[in-house]
């Protein structure tokens, strides 16, 4: 297959769905719902009746990208200092909790010896 490249958008190239796919490493299905998310323009092969979509070069020469990946310590200290945090909270709600509870329990016993002695359930 010649590839073409777009007149209008020379950082992207003319393919069929079989041969995208095949280059990103993906179905034609999965390209043809990237090419509707990501709004690419398609048309029919004059020739053959094959529809085609117009992929940009960036996810053409992704072999050519190399990403390096560095731990980023910074954001994970910041990750563990906030769900610290988040756990110290639940704790001080749930102890909050339990200290109402026991408060309750104690209003409860003290009205009750507050009460007539003929209406302590004899």
């Amino acid at each position: 297959m010649v590839e073409k490249f777009s007149e209008l958008f020379p950082s992207s190239r003319w393919m069929t769905y079989g041969a995208a796919a095949e280059r990103l490493g993906l179905t034609p299905r999965l390209v043809a719902a990237r090419a509707r998310r990501g709004r690419w323009r398609t048309r029919i092969r004059g020739a053959t009746g094959e529809p085609e979509v117009e992929v940009p070069n960036a996810l053409l020469d992704i072999d050519s990208v190399v990403v390096e990946l560095k731990p980023d310590l910074a954001f994970r200290e910041r990750v563990a200092q906030a769900v610290g945090e988040v756990d110290r909270t639940e704790a001080k709600w749930a102890r909050e909790d339990a200290f109402a509870e026991e408060r309750r329990i104690a209003k409860e016993r003290a009205a009750a010896s507050k009460r007539p002695w003929w209406r302590l359930g004899r």
